[in-house]
């Protein structure tokens, strides 16, 4: 039995309360113009259900749908029914058009979705749209209104410094949490090429532990996921993984990041958005994250692209890569702390946040790509104001094109000088310098 079938038979014979996304199964019959002698709700369904699986009758009601209702259509098979009703009346109002009472559109949506079947009918006809996105001229006058980070080609040695630090015994975190503590960040910080984001109301001197740092937070995250890194308590230690890590070109110590950080299930960028209380019911951000990273294959290498842009064809091509899988989100209710309440959609306090965070926590600290940040202004209280990060410019990296499987003449500068191979750890796991393949 087909979702299609399954549908019809959860729909009611008659109903006064409906609209054209939910009709009952009667009206569904009389909108297909079917003369049926029997009016058994059996009959009633296999008959329709017959009839909405035959591509000729797709076609025919497809083609005698005006703008309006095709744009309803389309929206719905490109956003999974996401916001439908809002979106229709927002697509109603945008092209100043009433939907038709008798719209044979209804006969896509049963019981408000359109089921598998009718789904791979219609996809023949509608063409998803591609996200089109255009290079930005960003000259270095322009950039300077910005906090801009480059991957930078020493940047590999971060990930071995860190080890070297884990080594020491001196990694330290909270209780609460396992977040780097405050001494800890100062003196990564210090260690690393790639520093803490700092903008003028934002930086590591603001940041109490791990969870208000960006970079040093999403890069402590991936090496953990990746067993580069692991915990013992309050102490961070080397990993299992730490001894073949070191023995890496570092392409593929990128690569071996990467992975960890696409499969990481104990990373959720959804609560890590600031000023925000958001909990999916659902913990997916593997599932989130990863067709998110597929689309951004298509970024152009070396070219800046405006964070604006690029979210609005986010949003106006595939809304829902979130809450397709969460199922839902709460946020704890504005009245009382105790209390949860089901978040309804805003994209601008969900998913462009979301967006920010992918890129300054997950891609921008492993390289993948390059970030102009700037601050946006948070209202606290009345007297009071706070800030937070938000992407404006980035710009897909050669390491990022090579990871995203696009630049096959990517040359890995660990091959210059000294090789990342240089490091090894010994039998009492302390890492010792001077070729491994010599000992």
């Amino acid at each position: 039995m087909g979702e299609l079938i399954e549908e019809l038979q959860q729909l009611r014979l008659t109903s006064y309360n409906y609209d054209a996304y939910h009709l009952p199964l009667e009206k569904l019959v009389i909108r297909a113009e079917l003369n049926l002698k029997s009016k058994s709700k059996n009959s009633l369904v296999n008959a329709l259900g017959a009839y909405l699986s035959d591509e000729k009758n797709i076609r025919a009601i497809w083609d005698g749908l005006d703008v309006l209702e095709r744009a309803i259509v389309t929206d719905a098979m490109i956003n999974r029914n996401y916001l439908l009703r809002y979106r229709a009346k927002q697509l109603s109002d945008e092209m100043n058009q009433t939907l038709n009472e008798k719209t044979k559109m209804s006969l896509f949506f049963i019981n408000g979705s359109v089921p598998i079947e009718i789904q791979k009918i219609l996809v023949k006809f509608i063409e998803r749209p591609q996200m089109n996105v255009q290079e930005q001229k960003l000259n270095g006058k322009l950039l300077r209104n910005y906090s801009v980070y480059r991957y930078a080609e020493d940047q590999w040695t971060d990930w071995t410094n860190i080890i070297k630090f884990a080594s020491t015994g001196k990694f330290k975190v909270t209780k609460a949490g396992n977040l780097p503590t405050k001494a800890t960040l100062n003196k990564i910080n210090e260690i690393v090429v790639a520093k803490e984001y700092e903008t003028e109301n934002i930086g590591l001197l603001e940041a109490r532990n791990g969870a208000d740092t960006h970079r040093l937070y999403g890069l402590y995250k991936t090496m953990v996921a990746a067993k580069v890194l692991a915990l013992d308590g309050t102490t961070v230690i080397l990993g299992d993984e730490a001894k073949a890590f070191l023995s890496m070109s570092y392409a593929k110590q990128a690569e071996m990041l990467f992975e960890a950080y696409k499969n990481n299930v104990d990373y959720d960028e959804i609560m890590r958005i600031p000023f925000e209380t958001f909990e999916p019911e659902r913990a997916c951000s593997a599932e989130v994250r990863q067709p998110i990273i597929n689309v951004l294959r298509g970024l152009p290498e070396g070219q800046w692209i405006k964070m604006d842009e690029l979210s609005q064809e986010f949003y106006k091509y595939w809304r829902p890569f979130i809450m397709e899988h969460v199922i839902g989100i709460t946020e704890k209710s504005e009245y009382s702390g105790y209390y949860r309440d089901y978040f309804e959609g805003d994209w601008e306090r969900l998913e462009r946040p979301y967006l920010d965070i992918l890129f300054m926590e997950g891609l921008g600290p492993l390289g993948i790509v390059d970030l102009a940040l700037e601050e946006e202004e948070m209202e606290r209280d009345f007297f009071d104001m706070d800030w937070r990060l938000k992407v404006a410019y980035l710009k897909l990296t050669s390491l990022g094109a090579y990871l995203f499987g696009k630049n096959k003449d990517f040359k890995d500068p660990s091959a210059k000088g000294r090789l990342a191979n240089d490091l090894w750890i010994d039998e009492k796991m302390h890492i010792r310098v001077g070729n491994s393949l010599k000992r």
